[in-house]
């Protein structure tokens, strides 16, 4: 029913029902759809691209809902961003699920579907149009350049963003039709629409771009600026009372406070990135490569758009471009701008889905480069909204009714079918690192990070001679890359090839000095060797750069202890465990230590967590005994040395105890 034309009476209430089951049932289709094709997610498991250190090695994530934790993402640029509330997405999944990646991947899942979901009714809402909303919205769930933002946990802020994105234009919308109603409620939807934005800058910052968006929308489909008339049958604009137009400026002022934030996001982000190093220079790469990687990137996107083949989670930015490829891309560009300025009036969605392609890219198109890459299949996850948009209600148009509409509705299935097909071929790229990375490198086979990422991946899963076959292919690329040298020294470590192990790790540090698992693996190796004073400085460096790591601190407490700096060690054991209370080992190194230092009553605390953690290992039962003596309480005592023998029953610590105990001179 097209906005502005209601109905009333039984008949109205009879066409209201069947419009909202129609509504319903469509609202059903995408979500059972949407979640066939990405079903195979929840039983994949954490790749190793950025998992490790924002989920499930982080104990700020891992520890669930914490008071600190909540701090902690309020305040950290850790991962160069700030993103508090893709932080407390994380720690939700943690408190409620551990770190079972495939509870993880559902939540990814239902944030995928209510983005879906949210998109029809906003599209709805604006234009009135269901079978072109609800195509919309189904090329958003199932295109395949979307599957990286859903498959890929660390790209949680790309769906938390989009979601806050798609409420705060929900809001805007509501606003524009109580002020075309004269409600009072107009201000509340406005505030609202501020508050979901600020959510979508602390999810992702990528949504800076939302003020510019909604003066497109005031463009079209809303129709709210003044002198502007266009007709296209069930547009908003069709029936907006003139009061409710409004001059371009004042619209511009309306948004001031959207500026505003956004303004103050671009500075907080950028700060960020430059303190973490990580804004490459013009020497790296000059502008002229930033400046012809704009069209090209953008003519790239187009194409994978039309034909998603050879998609990767990297595109290496190249040494240059070729001036053919730039002209060719800024020709594309220009010749697609003029058709929707020419078209501004007849058909006036080419210019806002175009100017919203364009728009929402303009952060991620590498004028300001963060990173190697050119481009990123997951930047697609909201921009392509605009081009889907332009593309139905274009061909929507052209196909009228009749003949010419049964085959762009035989065309459109079979563009879902395809785009579904190929999606779920590349979801199953995502279930695992090993599987991800194979991948990568069919793609992009001379890239060292490709190399890498197999090698690391082939690594976590033990096999040693595979991985070192990678990360030498990966330091044959790049001889300075501190993550292959780290890894390379790993694996001669654990052959037993001490010495080149060390000069691995030496050159990973020499290529980057702040690299925390160089300081981390070397700390290790040098106190196996028997060098503390060495292994102290490693680890105390491991502890300096990544202050949060629970596995640190419990290394060096172990160095200062084997030193006999126990004082220190207790502080560094007490700092591992508060920062993950579940580290048992950490639990037993500070009873040890505190058992050693006569702090009893404080031993018996931590050793009761560890066996309360482990109540199988009979260490912890006999050091608990041992405590337990030293405080008086000799009946406990007996009791947990009894366990011990039960558990091991050659236990000759325990043994000697027990006869202590219970022999003729203590009776």
């Amino acid at each position: 029913m097209p906005p502005g034309n209601p109905q009333h009476g039984i008949s109205g209430i009879f066409t209201r029902f069947h419009e909202n089951r129609a509504i319903a049932l469509i609202g059903l289709a995408l979500v059972l759809v949407a979640t066939a094709v990405y079903w195979p997610v929840l039983g994949f498991g954490f790749v190793n691209l950025d998992d490790p250190s924002i989920i499930y090695d982080n104990s700020m994530v891992t520890n669930g809902w914490t008071l600190r934790g909540f701090f902690w993402s309020l305040t950290t640029s850790y991962f160069e961003y700030w993103h508090p509330i893709t932080w407390m997405s994380h720690m939700t999944d943690c408190q409620f699920f551990g770190v079972s990646a495939g509870w993880h991947h559902l939540t990814s899942l239902a944030i995928h579907l209510a983005n879906t979901l949210l998109l029809f009714a906003v599209l709805l809402e604006m234009t009135g149009f269901k079978m072109r909303s609800a195509m919309v919205a189904a090329l958003f769930a199932l295109h395949p350049m979307h599957v990286e933002s859903v498959a890929w946990l660390s790209e949680r802020k790309d769906l938390l963003s989009t979601l806050f994105w798609l409420l705060s234009v929900w809001a805007y919308v509501r606003y524009f039709k109580a002020l075309r109603a004269t409600s009072a409620r107009s201000n509340l939807f406005h505030r609202l629409s501020l508050l979901f934005f600020v959510f979508g800058l602390m999810s992702k910052p990528m949504v800076v771009t939302l003020p510019f968006v909604l003066l497109l929308l005031d463009f079209w489909p809303l129709g709210r600026i003044s002198n502007f008339r266009f007709q296209i049958s069930n547009s908003t604009a069709d029936s907006i009372p003139g009061g409710a137009q409004k001059p371009f400026l004042n619209l511009v002022r309306e948004k001031a406070p959207f500026f505003g934030l956004a303004l103050l996001s671009c500075v907080i982000t950028f700060s960020n990135v430059k303190a973490a190093n990580n804004v490459l220079s013009a020497a790296v790469v000059p502008w002229s490569l930033r400046l012809t990687n704009v069209p090209v990137s953008y003519a790239r996107y187009l194409a994978k758009l039309a034909w998603p083949v050879n998609l990767s989670v990297q595109y290496p930015l190249p040494d240059h471009w070729e001036n053919w490829r730039v002209a060719l891309s800024v020709l594309l560009i220009l010749a697609i701008s003029a058709v929707a300025v020419a078209k501004v009036r007849a058909a006036p969605y080419w210019l806002f889905g175009w100017c919203f392609f364009l728009g929402t890219l303009v952060p991620t198109i590498s004028l300001v480069p963060v990173g190697f890459q050119s481009m990123a299949d997951r930047y697609t996850y909201l921009p392509y909204i605009g081009l889907f948009v332009a593309g139905v209600w274009g061909v929507a148009e052209f196909a009228g009714r009749g003949r010419g509409r049964i085959i762009v509705l035989a065309a459109a299935a079979g563009a879902l079918a395809a785009c579904a097909v190929v999606s779920r071929a590349q979801i199953g790229y995502w279930r695992n690192g090993e599987t991800l990375f194979r991948r990568v490198i069919a793609v992009t086979p001379d890239h060292t990070l490709s190399r890498y990422g197999l090698g690391n991946a082939l690594l976590k899963e033990g096999k040693l001679a595979e991985a070192m076959l990678q990360l030498q292919a990966a330091l044959k690329l790049m001889p300075n890359n501190p993550l292959a040298l780290n890894d390379v020294g790993f694996i001669l470590d654990q052959q037993g090839r001490y010495q080149e192990a060390v000069g691995r790790y030496e050159a990973a540090l020499k290529a980057n000095p702040n690299y925390a698992p160089a300081h981390y693996n070397l700390g290790g190796l040098l106190q196996r060797s028997g060098h503390l004073d060495e292994a102290i400085e490693q680890f105390q460096a491991a502890v300096r750069l990544t202050p949060e790591d629970p596995d640190a601190h419990n290394n060096l407490g172990t160095a200062l202890a084997a030193k006999g700096q126990n004082d220190q060690a207790v502080v560094e054991f007490a700092e591992a465990v508060r920062l993950k209370p579940s580290d048992s080992e950490a639990r037993f190194n500070l009873g040890i230590v505190l058992l050693g230092k006569g702090r009893n009553e404080e031993a018996v605390r931590q050793f009761q967590a560890f066996t309360n953690q482990q109540p199988d290992n009979a260490d912890g039962h006999y050091e608990l005994g041992v405590a337990l003596l030293g405080t008086g309480r000799r009946q406990e005592a007996v009791a947990e040395l009894e366990q011990a023998l039960k558990l091991r029953p050659d236990f000759p610590n325990a043994a000697k105890v027990m006869r202590y105990l219970t022999g003729p001179a203590t009776r």
